[in-house]
């Protein structure tokens, strides 16, 4: 009887996913490979503020400390998650984020095992790096390039930056989303949030630059009505988050509740009346998949990544904005809530699109193509 699949999966904080949309994505492709029956390994960080089980919808959970920093901390993780694989009967190993893939060398050419990469979103771009920084990040772009046997991008702009910037061919394989609840539920928004289900207008993410929170605060400024724009999401001490909150102090209605996770936030969805998403760099955002997912009608920026999934014509259930443009955002947030009817007629549209073409089922079927290519390489070059 052969032997299933031993896959390594490196990159995550781990599962269950509490984080972000790179812990996500890990969970659920994990899970999905687990139902057609390989053996997963995920290697995670131990949480003292969450239990560490050591399975999880059939995935092996290994715990690896690592040390404190908010950068520092993810590349000793990812280095001491590469290392473990080595003395490890895995079969291939499976980098997830740009800079984990520093470490794909190791198990490439030392450990003789095939090596995949999935690179959610360009890293080395991102507006809160220092210079040190952008250099590492800057390796870790090219390394994710050269270094695996197979790199999957999630999104076509992706796809077109790294054949442009690094001569390099990519698979492009778009995140997935399950299928949510489309009728609001009364009952399901906490009353802790003092919110009206319906009432609210809901933005998801990290308050860093690049999801251009500052527009849209900015933007909201002049949008008329009483709807709360409810910020969601972790805001680490910087200067651009203490900007942020000073903007959102001057607009009663900008309401910033943190990190929000589980049934909570399940019931946050549910009861929004439109998603917002400014941002100005993203690779493709499952909360922007969650968002059609849940039905909502979405305003975003111009962006690739968001053009990808909503399309390029701005119309009610999917309106879209120049990015940056604070002045085009504030005239489709008043359009949106002129006349919120047309706009929840038309999201459901959306919502088919993207159940359709962003599947869970057909990520796990396009990945398992990428493994056997990548075992199919190392065969060859060896």
């Amino acid at each position: 009887m052969t032997r299933p699949l031993r896959v390594a999966m490196i990159g995550s904080r781990g599962v269950p996913a509490r984080y972000g949309g790179v812990e996500t994505a890990v969970e659920e492709l994990s899970a999905s490979l687990v139902e057609r029956g390989l053996d997963v390994t995920v290697f995670c960080r131990a949480d003292p503020n969450h239990p560490a089980p050591a399975v999880h919808r059939g995935i092996r959970c290994r715990y690896v400390p690592t040390i404190e920093g908010k950068h520092s901390g993810t590349f000793v993780h990812a280095a001491a998650c590469t290392l473990r694989t080595a003395g490890r009967s895995f079969d291939l190993v499976h980098f997830h984020a740009m800079g984990p893939t520093l470490f794909a060398p190791l198990p490439r050419w030392i450990g003789r095992r095939p090596v995949v990469a999935t690179v959610q979103g360009r890293d080395d771009q991102r507006a809160k790096w220092g210079l040190v920084a952008k250099t590492v990040l800057g390796l870790a772009a090219r390394t994710s390039a050269h270094v695996p046997h197979e790199t999957i991008v999630v999104s076509r702009q992706l796809q077109d930056e790294f054949r442009r910037d690094f001569g390099q061919d990519t698979t492009y394989i778009p995140n997935g989303i399950a299928p949510s609840p489309l009728v609001p539920d009364p009952d399901r928004v906490p009353a802790q949030f003092g919110l009206v289900p319906g009432r609210y207008l809901l933005v998801v993410g990290r308050v860093v630059p690049e999801k251009a929170f500052d527009v849209l605060v900015r933007a909201y400024r002049d949008v008329p009505g009483d709807v709360p724009l409810v910020v969601v999401g972790p805001a680490e001490p910087s200067p651009f988050a203490d900007s942020v909150r000073e903007l959102a102090a001057g607009d009663p209605r900008v309401r910033m509740l943190g990190p929000v996770y589980g049934d909570d936030m399940k019931a946050l969805w549910q009861g929004a009346l439109a998603f917002v998403q400014p941002s100005h760099l993203e690779g493709l955002p499952l909360v922007l998949l969650e968002a059609a997912s849940h039905g909502l009608p979405v305003v975003v920026s111009d962006i690739g990544p968001h053009v990808e999934v909503v399309g390029a014509a701005s119309r009610p259930g999917r309106r879209v904005f120049p990015r940056g443009d604070v002045a085009a955002l504030t005239a489709a947030l008043t359009d949106l809530l002129a006349a919120p009817e047309a706009d929840r007629a038309a999201a459901p549209d959306l919502r088919t699109a993207v159940l359709r073409d962003y599947s869970w089922q057909s990520v796990t079927d396009a990945t398992l193509e990428v493994y056997e290519r990548a075992q199919h390489r190392l065969r060859r070059l060896r």
